[in-house]
């Protein structure tokens, strides 16, 4: 944007010679100017005016009738012909809104100074409307560490607003972020992971700074300025801006200077760029993931074992009960609700797991597939529609991550934290027309059959349903991936 504003006045410069407002300058002002019939009046009208205002030397200025856009710039484009010296047009807004032009008589040394506040004025607006871009901008250039609470989406929003759209591709985003931020920390993730997960049992902000207040940690002395606002943690004030990022930082400080209490001799004070603090940089906090408790921006993702995690389908009338008395006889379960006929369960006890295969099985009203299984079912699916040159229509995810674009869960349903993890919820492949009528008939046709059906009945004693074909499971001719038509 600076660099276009300074472009058009250097051109603008090279042209000083005349008084037009330089934004107005035309490719239409090379050649010959051609007024339309229904402006000629108009114009003619104004330019009469304008040669008698330059005749009385009474008057400094002369204010036209209001016109619209393109009525100015043919008086700017008329006016420059006409008249080549000795008067300045600028555009003015009345009382009611509505603009006109204003011609003054100036001098070609006042003219010029016109022209240079005009251009000052120009830049001043560009630099408010950059505005907390600088901020960012110089953030990025310093290389310091940059220390949030919980905020990986702080940290998106800031990417997005202020420098470049997120992309689509996981492994884009973290060349994005570590570029425009190479140190960050975040203390969620710090006060989450020892050695702080022993003393601190809560990690949302206020709790965590007010832990922090109390031994083992000792918290730094902080200084404020005499002309600006202070704070003090006596007196909260959280979910203020100010407030929040003081007590962030302060916290981060404290934590820093507590990993110092482990050195022989111990240390004071860890600065932001001490090796006792890498652990911690660069790695976001991730909320309700157990088992990758954190996003590595410079490093490959942890990549967790998933034995104890089973994909389940079942009928779309099945409730969170129906899986919690499915799996009731292996302990307590988590549930993460994929979609109405889909979801996945894990063990809380995890040396259940083998037990889950040999005991349940598969009906022909719901299906059981361990993690491992059902993801190499996903790849052949993927692998197959992509060999008959079909895309689905499946979001790019990180290669240790399941955080992948899902369809909107309905309402009714309730997602429960993943004892493991968010699950992969990926979209399913795009249907022809003619498929969905078809499944929508297959569908309504099982409806019918299964009207009668008591749900209150215990699993083992309800009606058999024949499952209907999972659109994800077609490939683009409708025929079945091999690899879920061999479940």
């Amino acid at each position: 944007m600076r660099e276009n504003l300074q472009e058009r006045q250097k051109q603008n410069l090279n042209n000083s010679a005349h008084y037009y407002s330089p934004a107005y300058e035309s490719p239409a002002l090379k050649g010959p100017l051609v007024i339309p019939e229904e402006h000629r009046s108009y114009i003619e009208a104004a330019c009469n005016s304008i040669e008698k205002f330059t005749k009385d030397d009474s008057e400094k200025t002369l204010a036209l009738p209001p016109s619209n856009p393109y009525q100015r710039k043919l008086i700017y484009q008329a006016a420059r012909i006409k008249f080549r010296t000795g008067i300045q047009l600028d555009t003015q807004t009345g009382e009611n809104r509505e603009r006109f032009v204003v011609v003054s008589k100036v001098t070609d040394e006042e003219r010029k100074n016109m022209e240079n506040a005009k251009r000052d004025a120009e830049i001043e607006e560009l630099e408010d409307a950059v505005g907390f871009c600088k901020v960012i901008q110089a953030l990025s250039k310093s290389g310091k560490l940059v220390v949030g609470h919980n905020m990986t989406l702080d940290f998106l929003h800031v990417i997005h607003q202020f420098c470049n759209p997120l992309p689509e591709d996981f492994d884009e985003f973290k060349s994005l972020a570590s570029c425009v931020f190479p140190r960050i920390c975040d203390t969620k993730l710090m006060a989450s992971t020892q050695p702080f997960k022993e003393n601190i049992g809560q990690t949302d902000l206020a709790t965590m700074s007010r832990i922090l207040n109390h031994a083992p940690f000792s918290v730094p002395a902080v200084e404020f300025p005499p002309d600006m606002k202070s704070y003090s943690k006596e007196a909260e004030q959280l979910h203020e801006a100010g407030y929040d990022a003081y007590i962030t930082g302060t916290s981060f400080l404290t934590m820093a200077n507590f990993l110092g209490t482990f050195q022989n001799p111990p240390k004071r004070r860890i600065p932001p760029n001490s090796p006792f603090l890498e652990p911690f940089v660069n790695k976001l906090f991730m909320m309700l993931v157990q088992d990758i408790p954190y996003m590595h921006l410079t490093g490959p993702d942890l990549d967790p074992a998933r034995e104890h995690v089973f994909h389940v389908t079942f009928p779309s009338e099945w409730k969170s009960t129906d899986l919690m008395q499915l799996f009731g006889g292996f302990g307590h379960v988590y549930t993460a609700w994929l979609d109405d006929t889909s979801a996945f369960v894990s063990l809380s006890h995890r040396e259940n797991a083998a037990l889950v295969t040999k005991t349940i099985g598969n009906s022909d009203i719901y299906k059981v597939l361990p993690y491992k299984v059902y993801r190499e079912q996903r790849l052949q699916c993927e692998s197959h529609a992509a060999s008959r040159h079909y895309t689905p229509m499946v979001g790019r995810t990180a290669k240790s991550s399941l955080m992948t674009d899902s369809p909107r869960l309905p309402a009714k349903r309730r997602m429960q934290v993943l004892g493991a993890s968010t699950p992969s919820r990926e979209l399913p492949p795009t249907i022809h027309e003619d498929e969905e009528e078809e499944e929508r008939e297959e569908k309504k046709e099982e409806a019918d059959k299964d009207t009668e059906e008591d749900l209150g009945e215990p699993l083992t004693k309800r009606k058999k349903k024949s499952a209907s074909t999972s659109p994800a499971a077609r490939s683009n001719d409708g025929t079945l991936c091999p690899a879920v038509a061999s479940c």
